[in-house]
């Protein structure tokens, strides 16, 4: 179950250096150099629920699912994945999500597919790949075992897709 209760979002518009200046001052920026992209957001999405999120280009879209996964931490309001904060970013939180975006992508073109998964389960402490019954199921499903040896460059989009969401739930 994820609930977010009036969530605002703000981006600062200062350049980077100044936001460095004000990180080691230890001083906030200005009202009018904050840019707010999510406003008083509200929602709640019942466990085992599918959701999809519409709207034009710079919504927020991304934006929410961001704070959401624990990536950015929330400027105001509250937000629970299950019964877990995510800007806390608990092992038991990130051990239980995946964050899979079509237009980023996560596995490292010059490395084998094969040895980047198992570079991840080790992480979360899984199975090795030659016992672990969920990502050959996975594999298996896609028709995948052939782009193991491979690395990412080397697939065509769909192919890399399928990888990509592969690794993003390996661990789970």
């Amino acid at each position: 179950m994820i609930k977010v209760k009036n969530l605002t979002q703000f981006y600062s518009l200062e350049p980077d250096f100044i936001k460095m200046i004000r990180i080691l001052t230890n001083s906030s920026p200005s009202q009018d150099k904050l840019h707010k992209v999510l406003h008083n957001i509200s929602l709640e999405i019942p466990k085992g629920e599918i959701c999809g999120l519409i709207g034009p280009n710079g919504a927020g879209k991304t934006t929410l699912v961001k704070v959401i996964s624990g990536l950015l931490l929330p400027s105001n309001g509250e937000i629970l994945v299950g019964n877990e904060i995510p800007a806390d970013l608990s092992t038991k939180f990130k051990s239980s999500i995946a964050l899979f975006r079509g237009n980023v992508n996560t596995l490292d073109d010059g490395v084998a597919i094969i040895d980047s998964l198992e570079e991840k389960l080790v992480i979360f402490k899984k199975e090795r790949y030659e016992d672990n019954k969920f990502v050959k199921e996975m594999i298996i499903a896609f028709e995948a075992e052939e782009f193991l040896d491979r690395t990412p460059d080397s697939l065509s989009l769909g192919q890399r897709m399928i990888m990509e969401f592969i690794y993003a739930i390996c661990h789970k």
